[in-house]
């Protein structure tokens, strides 16, 4: 059968060295095969090319692009050992990638000159002190995309975001309770990201560590039945969360489940269209045996990403020790995770970060040491299979969003017998 794909997406996941060029440098980042028409970007702080972990500075971040005119991003800060916490946030609507230093100034930013036929080309607005490793989720072939904020309402009950101008299949979430300006570096790390594909399909996870503290407060938070959260910088209760309700023919439409907080606060959001998207979730093993298989989605996936804060799903309060673990892949053998920790409860802060060339998923001890780690197995046909390369001392929660492309029953037909072309018979004149 000449079976036609409806919405054929692509997907590679690169990563690469933001540099230290002064601004106006280019980066050019290639090896992707395609023109991408959205970008994951994330980063925790590190810069190696090969695995590693170790305290040092967080200098973590998310950011979304589509286009030169549309990218976003959010970073957050904590210091490693000094006896008070330093701890900062901010969001851009005009740099993909930004980073802060731990006196709480800008120690980076990178913007997009220009999506290419094998990749991308960023370009350095301020120049960075920490050559940092960026990991990349490229994705093509979607019907439409588009990176928006908008401003959470004060009060709970549903609200309409209508700035998209189209019905998204699959949404991504970042936050990090910033109530100023874009570019405005505020005290305390807040750090959240969730994704939905429906009522029924979608996960947050979220962070938080506080400023100025002699013992450390840091927490965390996982939920499969909300998309957004933000948790309080000095106890284990929540702040912010939110719950997706439905599309609409121009955005969506979230449910606001608490707003403790007397500002609106501003979200980063990728919303994506084209393809076939399932968001959902997983509990890694505690040993390296069990297959973790994820099936049922009615299509091969081409790609995932995994998010985490390494622990178990959380009821209604927050969990100690700040932990973000992003992941992503393309394949069995292309594929990279990286991972912060910001340890709660010690009066000399103790931040941890670690990269992973070879895994999906990373779990980082309160020693500082590897403490999980889990890999993709196989893409299956209608789902895939993780496989645990170091076992996690308990099950962790991990949401994940796959995509892949669906065929459409109406879109190929039976093929075309077609008849044989006539025999032909050679002659050699030359005989007769």
């Amino acid at each position: 059968m000449n079976l036609l794909l409806f919405m054929a997406l692509v997907a590679k996941i690169v990563t690469f060295n933001i540099g230290l060029g002064a601004a106006t440098t280019t980066v050019p980042v290639t090896g992707v095969g395609f023109t991408p028409t959205a970008l994951i970007l994330w980063w925790s702080g590190r810069t190696e090319s090969v695995d590693t972990i170790g305290r040092d500075h967080i200098k973590s971040g998310i950011g979304f692009v589509t286009g030169t005119a549309n990218r976003l991003c959010s970073t957050v800060t904590s210091e490693n050992a000094v006896a008070t916490s330093d701890s900062y946030r901010a969001m851009y609507n005009d740099a993909c990638i930004a980073a802060i230093t731990v006196a709480g100034a800008v120690d980076g930013l990178a913007d997009l000159q220009s999506l290419d036929s094998d990749g991308f080309t960023l370009v350095i607005d301020s120049q960075f002190a920490t050559n940092l490793r960026i990991c990349a989720l490229c994705i093509g072939g979607t019907a439409n995309a588009l990176a928006i904020d908008f401003a959470t309402n004060t009060v709970t009950g549903n609200q309409d975001i209508t700035s998209i101008g189209f019905q998204g299949d699959v949404v991504l979430f970042a936050a990090s309770r910033s109530i100023a300006a874009f570019g405005t570096i505020e005290a305390v790390s807040y750090q959240g990201i969730g994704a939905a594909v429906s009522s029924s399909q979608r996960f947050t996870i979220a962070n938080v560590a506080d400023d100025a503290s002699a013992t450390s407060d840091t927490y965390s938070y996982a939920k499969s039945t909300e998309c957004l959260t933000l948790l309080s910088a000095s106890s284990t209760a929540t702040r912010f969360r939110a719950d997706f309700v439905s599309w609409l023919s121009n955005g969506f439409t979230i449910n606001i489940l608490e707003h403790s907080d007397a500002n609106a606060m501003k979200v980063i959001c990728l919303v994506l269209k084209g393809g076939s998207w399932i968001v959902g979730n997983l509990l890694t093993q505690t040993n390296t045996v069990t297959d973790i298989v994820e099936s049922g989605f009615g299509f091969a996936p081409i790609g995932g990403l995994f998010a985490s804060h390494t622990k178990a799903e959380n009821t209604t309060v927050s969990v100690p020790h700040a932990e973000l673990s992003m992941g992503a892949f393309d394949s069995i053998s292309s594929r990279a995770v990286q991972d912060s920790l910001d340890r709660d409860a010690v009066t000399t802060m103790e931040c941890t970060t670690a990269i992973e060339f070879d895994e999906v998923y990373a779990n980082i001890s309160t020693a500082s040491t590897i403490d999980g780690l889990m890999d993709i197995k196989s893409k299956d046909s209608g789902g895939f299979t993780c496989i645990m390369d170091d076992a996690d001392p308990l099950q962790s929660f991990v949401g994940y969003i796959a995509f892949g492309n669906i065929i459409s029953p109406a879109s190929w037909h039976p093929p075309i017998e077609k008849p044989y072309p006539p025999k032909l018979e050679v002659v050699d004149y030359y005989s007769h």
